[in-house]
């Protein structure tokens, strides 16, 4: 029986395992301030904050999407029926939806929940119907105050207009590429001098050949001192080239999404999900809207709010728990089938323990 669990492509990749010891890093940072729940009843534990420290509440983000005819698969029937189905999945419902472990403001009586407190947006794009979801929709939806947690998905992703991108770049001057922010050249350039210096990464209003034009990669790199004044051809690709010395420039390496800025610019924190993790992530997508769908758009669009709604606290913390352990497991040096045995063995809330490791210790 096929499962969806962890994504084995990718997974033990060398970048991938790099970004998820960098997340896992932040992510302990931030978990000193988060509310813990005992391990068997998820009912939250007293919260000790140093002074003048602020509570954080991780909010996961995903998306789905749910066709009118999402129908279940398997039914039983006698050996003279036969069900005559669509051939089109139907219309398209799009969830965009965070999930916290906090208790929820509809769970709070009237006169104590805020005065707007619905993170969900839905849409139902296609033809004669909404636009498809993008980045606008999604900064738009993202108004509270929590640590945000995304997939690295290329809308999460995608820059700012005047972002540092040297994929965007040409070798000369001018033509089609964005005009980029200015910037400063990194500490490590090899040339102390240029260490730290001012960069504009557009030609001024009085330049002689390229008045107010954006810089290409040659200009760029020549006066980081990184390029040679004569370049030879016959050394290969040179755009290439160009933009590779570029793309791991300090100040290139890190810029920063447009999501990301936006919520770090409104007071909140943000991170991204390593590639092919998606057991970090504990939303879980329902199947009551198979078994309950009658393969009518109508029904789909009642239908979707309800199943999201429909998932209990309890439940929603049991999620949670599930994705610290396997934070922690991978913590440990655990991977693959060690980090399953681990996370479905030991019943903690975040923490898969020191027995555990014991064990596998023993079995390895």
């Amino acid at each position: 029986m096929h499962r969806n669990r962890r994504y084995e492509d990718g997974h033990e990749r060398a970048d991938v395992v790099e970004y998820r010891k960098q997340f896992l890093k932040l992510l302990e940072k931030y978990e000193q301030f988060m509310r813990k729940y005992d391990g068997e009843t998820c009912v939250p534990l007293p919260l000790d904050l140093p002074p003048g420290a602020r509570e954080i509440v991780a909010a996961f983000h995903d998306e789905s999407c749910f066709h009118a005819n999402d129908r279940k698969k398997q039914l039983w029937l006698t050996e003279s029926q036969q069900v005559l189905r669509q051939k089109s999945r139907g219309r398209l419902v799009h969830a965009s939806d965070f999930i916290a472990e906090v208790k929820t403001q509809m769970s709070l009586h009237e006169s104590e929940q805020l005065e707007s407190f619905d993170a969900r947006t839905i849409i139902h794009p296609g033809k004669n119907g909404d636009g498809y979801w993008d980045m606008k929709q999604l900064l738009e939806q993202v108004n509270k105050q929590m640590l945000f947690i995304f997939d690295r998905s290329s809308t999460h992703c995608s820059f700012a207009a005047d972002a540092l991108n040297a994929k965007k770049m040409n070798v000369n001057p001018g033509g089609k590429q964005p005009k980029m922010h200015a910037t400063q050249i990194p500490m490590n350039n090899p040339n102390t001098q240029l260490q730290g210096t001012y960069q504009s990464m557009v030609f001024p209003e009085d330049h002689p050949n390229n008045p107010g034009e954006a810089k290409g990669m040659e200009a760029v790199l020549k006066e980081r001192g990184l390029l040679d004044t004569e370049v030879d051809s016959s050394r290969g690709n040179v755009y290439c080239c160009m933009e590779r010395c570029l793309v791991n420039q300090q100040d290139f390496r890190l810029e920063k999404p447009l999501m990301q800025l936006e919520i770090e610019a409104a007071g909140h924190l943000c991170l991204f999900l390593p590639k092919f993790h998606c057991e970090l992530n504990p939303i879980e997508i329902t199947t009551k809207f198979r078994e309950q769908c009658d393969g009518t758009f109508p029904r789909a669009k009642i239908l979707v709010p309800e199943c999201l709604d429909s998932c209990p606290l309890v439940t929603i913390r049991r999620f949670f728990r599930r994705s610290w352990r396997y934070a922690d497991a991978y913590r440990n040096g655990l991977t693959g089938k060690m980090a399953d045995f681990a996370v479905k063995k030991y019943t903690s809330h975040r923490r898969i323990g020191t027995r555990i490791m014991t064990e596998l210790d023993m079995l390895t």
